[in-house]
């Protein structure tokens, strides 16, 4: 069963963390992390995703981001994928490198975006890996190094940081390392990675129509939102559509075994070949629909995918690029929509 869905949400923060299986390494040396920066940089300047702040230590990363398109999950699906891919060919090993899923916690920006810029940049420091201000402005492995230094990039929002603290680039590099120095002892902030205690009301429906408690906030208590009880409300609200198609699927008992059956029944095709990795043209259409669907559909991970299908999380980042740049052509969509339509 696919677990609770994310809030995408364009145009709002999203924090998001990633964490080594059983608190393992995803870093190993320098060119693991040379190689995520290269991936997250081509993957985010493509998918049109900014990103505010982030740091590399040895077994997690913390991201600050802001998608611009339709949901950040595609482009985080893509860097994770293609990365574990990479690591487990250069270590010789197989199997899973994150914990679970990535961890996304959709947040509001005021009073937040500060905060959260100087918590992930901070991250090397609470670790160890830094003693001081001046260390991390050397650090190569956090958005930090890139702030000081004013660089403007396609890909991070350099100036939107140092807009903050004012209009003349060098006082604002200033300003802003006075307030990273000021929040150097801070040490964790578990308010700033949840958003509450708790996760939803008897459902979706139930937590959106709660009304306000005499004297207290609105239920600002999703563990997958940063924010007071108004923002809670609205992101609750503009996700609500996304969570009740694939609540929908649930309830119609549409799950990963279900909608394999259907995509080999609608490409005339044995659900063994679809598995077995088959690599005619028909089947592989099929595989990457399937995927797809998955995926974006059913919410479904990337890795819950491949390991259904025994292929590879990298055979899967392929699968949903090769629908991607079909979505629009050659009837998928109507292939998509028959497919769920069936019984």
């Amino acid at each position: 069963m696919p677990r609770t869905g994310r809030i995408h949400a364009p145009g709002v923060l999203h924090h998001v963390m990633v964490r080594g299986i059983e608190r393992g390494p995803i870093f190993q040396d320098d060119e693991d992390r040379l190689a995520f920066r290269s991936r997250m940089e081509q993957v985010l300047e493509e998918e049109r995703v900014i990103c505010y702040a982030w740091s590399f230590m040895g077994n997690h990363a913390h991201i600050l981001l802001r998608p611009t398109g339709k949901s950040v999950s595609r482009s985080l699906q893509r860097l994770l994928t293609g990365y574990v891919g990479f690591y487990n060919r250069r270590h010789r090993r197989w199997g899973h490198l994150f914990q679970n899923r990535y961890k996304s916690i959709v947040v509001e920006e005021e009073p937040y975006f500060l905060e959260l810029v100087r918590y992930v940049h901070l991250n090397p420091a609470r670790v160890g890996l830094v003693g001081t201000v001046e260390d991390l402005d050397r650090y190569p492995w956090s958005g930090h190094a890139l702030i000081v230094k004013g660089e403007d990039l396609p890909w991070m929002g350099v100036k939107e940081v140092l807009s903050q603290f004012g209009s003349e680039v060098k006082r604002s590099v200033m300003r802003y390392r006075e307030f990273m120095e000021a929040g150097w002892d801070q040490g964790r902030k578990p308010e700033l990675v949840g958003g509450g205690l708790i996760r939803s009301f008897g459902g979706w429906e139930s937590a959106k129509n709660l009304r306000r408690r005499k004297g207290e906030d609105r239920v600002a208590c999703d563990a997958r939102i940063l924010g007071k009880g108004d923002f809670v409300d609205k992101m609750l609200r503009e996700s609500g559509d996304e969570l009740s198609r694939r609540e929908g699927y649930h309830r119609r008992g549409i799950d990963l075994p279900e909608l394999t059956i259907r995509v080999a029944r609608f490409f005339g095709v044995d659900v063994s070949v679809i598995r077995g990795g088959g690599k005619i043209r028909r089947v592989s259409e099929a595989r990457a629909i399937l995927v797809w669907m998955a995926v974006m559909e059913l919410g479904y991970t990337g890795v819950e995918a491949a390991k259904w299908l025994g292929i590879s999380p990298s055979a899967v980042s392929k699968g949903l690029n090769q629908v991607r740049l079909k979505k629009d052509k050659g009837g998928v969509n109507k292939k998509i929509r028959e497919i769920l339509k069936t019984s």
